[in-house]
């Protein structure tokens, strides 16, 4: 038995002594290129890849600020070699986010330690909570701390105003701004606004207002023109507009705010102007009756490399904007995903809007409680035929619609559906041509009303007819 014990031992032993000389791969990459596989680790992106409705604030660094600390002490727990390089790495460290949170006990030091190990990068800053009753002392101290650090700053997420009400910053100290996203916005963070005097790095804005008190106009030195993303959220509809047409350098825009105009009814009329640049456009009209608005803040827009519509009405409007609509989409004629969410369109002006979509490829329409045009009308006007020489919507592959089922009748539906789908790839008419119209890929139907044999019947029933189309009814 001792005998068997010791040749164990022994064998355990050779294992371990094995495994010390032998070198895995990844131990044997420079050290440089062990770096960037660590960079890439530890890198949280800012925002999702694809644009949401929701507030960009909430989806900052995929909603979880901490991510890429916790995934940095990962690779320090690996190792002693590993420990020792992701701590004297200053590029590392400055992946992370600097969290803020005066409400509870922080650790200072460690917050020190991450400043000064970052060093010369520029960081980003998270205030996580606001604290207006904070201690005076840790407040002081925190200040002195983060101070000299104010021109690293790359990205700053602010939830803690307050605090800023103490730092007393210079003029022009954030020189290194990249995006700045200001939340729950509150009277007494007035003067807040005058410390931000320059951004020469500024490109992305995010404010939430908190309440119903417009707040956009107090940031009106802003340099909006370099800005490249904005998200806003502020019931002043004509400051909303005057903030988007000076900015001409947009990508990506969100707004909210009310469909009432606000200012002068003078002002409301105003030259056409290009934002050459804007591809995704989500806007929210909501908090009044009817759009009366809608129009002043429409017609000045010349959108040419527009990709992605998104807008959402308040649920109870009654009112469609067809003719500011269709101004809209002949100055924005690249639109192939088009999103309408409460939307209250008559079949008519349904047809229009297609019209005016010469490269729509995916339309998403929620008609919400009012009497909506998906009915058998329009579904007359997009069956597709072969002698249509001018199809409506000839590139449209994705129809997503969510209505009550008693607003249409299922045939002209199948054949609306049918007219628009083929099994062949290469599909040729008698001439030899191709099809005018683009094959439906996806049809997307919300009956919230509809019973379950309802739905199932029909999915069933559209299996048979388009068996490779990617058809759901809900």
């Amino acid at each position: 038995m001792s005998t068997g014990v010791t040749e164990l031992n022994s064998f355990v032993e050779s294992l371990i002594e094995g495994s010390k000389r032998k070198k895995t791969c990844i131990m044997s990459l420079p050290l440089e290129l062990l770096v960037e596989i660590f960079l890439f680790t530890v890198n949280t992106p800012l925002n999702d890849e694809k644009p949401s409705r929701y507030n960009m604030s909430s989806h900052l660094y995929r909603g979880d600020p901490q991510a890429a600390l916790r995934k940095f002490f990962r690779l320090s727990w690996v190792s002693g070699c590993w420990r020792e390089i992701v701590w004297s790495t200053p590029r590392l460290l400055a992946e992370t986010v600097i969290g803020i949170n005066l409400g509870i006990c922080t650790d200072l030091d460690a917050t020190e330690s991450w400043l000064t190990g970052s060093s010369p990068y520029c960081v980003s800053v998270c205030m996580i909570r606001a604290c207006e009753n904070a201690d005076l002392e840790v407040v002081k101290r925190t200040r002195d701390l983060l101070l000299p650090t104010v021109s690293r700053w790359r990205n700053l997420d602010i939830d803690d105003l307050h605090f800023f009400l103490h730092l007393n910053l210079p003029p022009g100290a954030f020189t290194s701004l990249e995006r700045l996203h200001v939340r729950a916005f509150s009277e007494c963070c007035v003067p807040l606004v005058h410390a931000f005097a320059s951004f020469p790095r500024l490109r992305s804005f995010n404010l939430r207002a908190g309440n119903t008190i417009p707040k956009l106009n107090l940031f009106q030195h802003l340099p909006w023109w370099q800005l490249t993303e904005i998200d806003i959220e502020d019931d002043s509809l004509g400051w909303c507009r005057a903030v988007l047409l000076q900015c001409t350098n947009l990508v990506y825009a969100k707004i909210a705010t009310s469909s009432e105009w606000d200012l002068a009814p003078e002002a409301a009329e105003t030259p056409m102007v290009v934002l050459p640049f804007l591809a995704t456009f989500i806007v929210t009209f909501g908090r009044a009756d009817y759009i009366v608005g809608l129009d002043a803040f429409l017609l000045p827009l010349c959108l040419p490399s527009l990709k992605v519509l998104d807008v959402e009405f308040d649920s109870h409007l009654d009112h469609w904007p067809e003719e500011a609509f269709s101004v809209f989409q002949s100055r924005s004629p690249k639109i192939t995903e088009l999103t309408l969410l409460y939307c209250p369109i008559r079949s008519d002006e349904l047809v229009t809007l297609l019209r005016y979509a010469p490269a729509l490829t995916t339309l998403t329409i929620h008609f919400g409680c009012s009497a909506g045009g998906f009915d058998d009308d329009f579904l007359e006007s997009l069956t597709y035929d072969d002698a249509d020489l001018a199809p409506l919507a000839p590139k449209l592959e994705n129809l997503h619609f969510e209505c009550p089922p008693d607003w249409f009748a299922l045939d002209p539906l199948k054949l609306a559906i049918v007219s628009r789908w083929w099994a062949d790839d290469h599909r040729l008419l008698p001439d030899g041509s191709s099809p005018r119209v683009s094959r439906f890929k996806s049809v997307r139907i919300d009956c919230t009303e509809a019973e379950a044999a309802w739905s199932s019947h029909l999915e069933a029933w559209m299996g048979m007819l388009v068996p490779g189309l990617d058809f759901k009814v809900t």
